[in-house]
């Protein structure tokens, strides 16, 4: 039993760390917004588009430029990603439109680690990241 276990520790000590490339992962996400993923709340802002973020990744995006969290004026307006529900109907209004949303804040890892690199040619891109985004579930005129 002892020889067992100590071949076991052995084995582990000597093994590479499944994930290489931990160190250019974020030690923590944290929500935008400031209040935890999925959290119902309203979000109040102008909707844009790349042409007012000059981000090449925008380009075909809808965002908000948020002003207002819950009723609360931001400190600093940011941009925030927007997605709808297909089987919900919404359209979201047009570029330049002052709007109050409602829904939550969700996000998703994006991008190539540059460790994949390795297995595969390199291209331009952003890198590997989190990006957060405002799912809409309804949407309120003021």
């Amino acid at each position: 039993m002892r020889q067992l276990l100590l071949i076991i520790m052995l084995m582990l000590a000597t093994q590479t760390p499944p994930v290489a490339e931990a160190k250019e992962l974020p030690q923590q996400v944290a929500a935008v917004l400031g209040i935890p993923f999925g959290t119902m709340t309203e979000i109040h802002g102008t909707i844009e588009d790349a042409r007012d973020t000059g981000m090449k990744r925008d380009v075909g995006r809808t965002l908000i430029h948020v002003l207002e969290i819950s009723g609360h004026k931001v400190k600093k307006p940011f941009y925030l990603p927007l997605a709808t529900f297909p089987f919900a109907g919404h359209v979201l209004p047009k570029r330049g439109r002052l709007v109050t949303l409602r829904g939550y804040e969700e996000g998703a890892f994006r991008g190539i680690p540059h460790g994949a690199f390795k297995d595969i040619p390199v291209v331009a891109n952003d890198g590997f990241y989190f990006e957060s985004c405002f799912r809409v579930t309804a949407i309120i005129y003021r």
